[in-house]
C-alpha cells in the first residue's frame, strides 16, 4: 500500500483512493467491483478505477484529426499522474491538486491550469435507501490560471 493511500472500510464494502496519482482506485461493494481494476497497480498510465480526462481530446491528444488513427494519439506530459501534490489525507477524506501546463496539437495555444481533487467518504453508507451500497462523494474543480484567450478546456 502506498503511503498516501486511503482504504475505506465501511459495513457495504472498501473504497481505495490514490490521491497522490489524482485516482479513485477501486469501490468494491459487497464482493463487487464496481471499477475496473489492471493485473498490477505499479503501471505508470493505466492504473485502472476512475480516471479524470482534459477535453477537448482533439486539442490536447489527437496529433492529427482527419481519421481515427491510435499511433496520432499522445498523453500529454503534464498529465503525468505522478504529478499531482496532496494537502490532505484523513480517515474519511483525501485532497490533491494538480498544476499543468497544455499545449494544443495544432494551434499551438496554450493552457496553465490547476485541478483540484476531493474524496469524502460518506457517512451513511446507504444514501439511497439501499444497503448494498457505498457512499463516496467526488469534487473536481478546474482554474485556469493563464494562457491563449479563447483556448477551451473541461473536465
Amino acid at each position: 500500500m502506498n503511503s498516501s493511500e486511503c482504504h475505506w472500510v465501511t459495513n457495504c464494502g472498501t473504497i481505495r483512493i490514490l490521491p497522490e496519482r489524482g485516482r479513485l482506485l477501486g469501490m468494491e461493494v459487497f464482493g463487487h467491483q464496481a471499477l475496473w481494476q489492471p493485473a498490477s497497480v505499479d503501471a505508470q498510465w493505466n492504473l485502472g478505477g476512475e480516471r479524470l480526462w482534459l477535453g477537448p481530446e482533439s486539442d490536447w491528444f489527437w496529433l492529427q484529426t482527419k481519421k481515427v488513427d491510435f499511433s496520432q494519439y499522445e498523453v500529454p506530459a503534464s498529465l503525468n499522474p505522478d504529478g499531482w501534490s496532496v494537502s490532505s489525507v484523513t480517515a474519511d477524506q483525501a485532497e490533491a491538486e494538480l498544476r499543468l501546463n497544455l499545449e494544443s496539437t495544432h494551434s499551438g495555444r496554450w493552457l496553465d491550469l490547476a485541478i483540484r481533487r476531493e474524496w469524502r467518504l460518506l457517512a451513511d453508507c446507504s444514501p439511497y435507501g439501499s444497503d448494498r451500497s457505498i457512499g463516496l462523494s467526488t469534487t473536481t474543480s478546474l482554474k485556469i490560471l493563464g494562457g491563449s484567450p479563447g483556448q477551451s478546456v473541461d473536465l
